[in-house]
């Protein structure tokens, strides 16, 4: 083991020089950087039309950039509010409710905040998302009252025992109310969308960095000379292991690091301050949405991990890269076709896991150990405790092999 530190950085200069996998990386770093920085068509786009008392009829057509733009910069000037009295008092007083214009259905209150005035948009939904309540009359008592009860009904309806429904008790006693009003169209890209993408591209990274690990001695012919020490086999192992680890974050953070910062840098981010109950209601998550991207892109690597344990111990079971190389692609693929998995299963595979408003809106909850566990926090003592596993894994059938070389 006391050379374990020249093993590990030898392991490590193989996989940092593999120069298809920086290249691999760098494809879907570019792929990533494009989707998330791609501006909205101006070649489509909708015509929203809105009935004035009289009749007389207006339309006017925005592109999909049009309307990002509106829905962006739209309720600029309310930012920072408190969503209290004045604030419900001010979505009242909307000529969208005074009868100035005639609203048949959804499409008419959308061509409004549109074409009109893009304030309070987003607050109307919040409003309109809650049963039983009417943003035309809403008042702050009956917005909180009513998103109360909604919760209380939600609880009752997954079961919650009475020590569980405590539990979101005490976690909603430190929301703080009233909510302050913000932005969050740039940071809803960074919680929703990109996570889900990223999820997809991560397990591509850590395949093409892991997958010879263990059978790079095969193809070389240099396995018997490997396994000619029967006192290095489990050094050698695990630092093929960490230095995988390694190379895996360092791939899995360019990755991230570049979709972030093309982010940051193309486009205003703002409501990363804001509660993440602007964005998911019925969540008594007591954080922000920042603090909700650092968590589910910190859980992004964390699963990065876990697809390069996966590739470890294909490579190292059946000493073929081919094989370490197939394997996670196909778990992109189920994930991208959407195939149904068991219920206790599928809640934590990755299409549900980086689903931000799946995972901030669960209610059920675990115990072991007499500790009470979420699922954001058991997603992540989940892939955790399942990357050790599977690098334990790996030494297994390592020492198969070297033992089936060595004699």
């Amino acid at each position: 083991m006391k050379n374990l530190g020249t093993l590990y950085s030898y392991e490590l200069r193989k996989l940092l020089t593999n120069r298809m996998a920086w290249v691999t990386t760098l494809l879907l770093s570019a792929l990533m950087v494009y989707t998330a920085c791609s501006p909205p068509s101006t070649a489509y786009g909708s015509t929203f039309t809105r009935t004035d008392r009289e009749g007389h009829t207006t339309s006017q057509y925005l592109s999909m950039a049009e309307q990002d733009k509106i829905k962006r910069e739209g309720d600029r000037s309310i930012r920072g509010l408190p969503m209290d009295e004045e604030f419900f008092r001010q979505i009242r007083a909307l000529p969208l409710f005074s009868g100035e214009y005639l609203l048949t259905d959804r499409a008419g209150v959308s061509s409004y905040f549109m074409a009109e005035d893009p304030r309070f948009s987003w607050a109307y939904s919040m409003i309109e998302s809650v049963p039983n309540l009417n943003a035309a009359t809403v008042t702050e008592e009956q917005f909180y009252t009513a998103r109360e009860q909604l919760l209380e009904q939600t609880w009752r309806a997954q079961g919650l025992s009475e020590q569980e429904v405590a539990y979101w008790r005490a976690m909603e006693t430190r929301v703080t109310k009233p909510f302050v009003y913000q932005n969050i169209w740039g940071s809803r890209d960074l919680l929703d969308t990109q996570p889900v993408f990223l999820s997809e591209v991560i397990p591509l990274t850590a395949t093409v960095f892991l997958c010879g690990v263990f059978s790079e001695d095969k193809r070389a012919r240099t396995d018997v000379l490997v396994f000619s020490s029967r006192h290095g086999w489990f050094p050698l192992c695990l630092a093929k292991a960490l230095a995988g680890c390694t190379a895996v974050l360092a791939g899995s953070g360019v990755i991230l690091g570049s979709t972030a910062a093309a982010i940051f840098l193309t486009r205003e981010v703002p409501g990363l301050d804001a509660a993440v109950q602007l964005r998911c209601l019925r969540s008594s998550f007591p954080m922000t949405m920042g603090q909700a991207v650092a968590l589910m892109w910190s859980l992004l690597l964390l699963y990065g991990l876990l697809c390069g344990g996966i590739t470890l111990l294909i490579s190292a079971w059946t000493r073929s890269s081919v094989a370490a190389l197939t394997a996670p692609a196909l778990l992109v693929l189920m994930q991208m076709m959407r195939i149904p998995f068991p219920a206790w299963m599928g809640e934590y595979m990755p299409n549900q896991m980086f689903d931000s408003m799946s995972t901030l809106s669960d209610v059920r909850l675990l115990r072991l150990f007499g500790v009470t566990l979420n699922k954001l926090q058991f997603g992540f003592l989940l892939y955790g405790l399942l990357t050790i596993l599977l690098l334990s894994l790996c030494w297994l059938g390592w020492r198969r092999s070297a033992e089936g070389r060595s004699h």
